[in-house]
């Protein structure tokens, strides 16, 4: 079975509902353009989990592979690894 695979830009934000520093992940060229965000990395995860059948338009038994682009100000992309 093939495996599919969806990236997502990780950065620190302000959330708009609690203006609180948050996690967020948008997905990289993906059918889908909205996003999900958690307070800390693993809440991140479980959300980015939870949508990524939904935004590939594929059903819950398709292996789908998540990478993560951080974009952390003063951080190198091979800094952050």
């Amino acid at each position: 079975m093939t495996t599919h695979r969806l990236r997502f830009r990780v950065a620190r934000e302000r959330a708009i509902d609690i203006g609180a520093i948050v996690w967020g992940a948008d997905p990289i060229d993906a059918p889908i353009a909205g996003g999900v965000s958690g307070e800390t990395l693993a809440e991140l995860q479980d959300e980015v989990e939870a949508i990524k059948h939904f935004i590939l338009d594929l059903p819950t038994d398709v292996p789908v592979a998540v990478e993560y682009v951080f974009e952390l100000p003063g951080v190198s992309p091979q800094g952050a690894d």
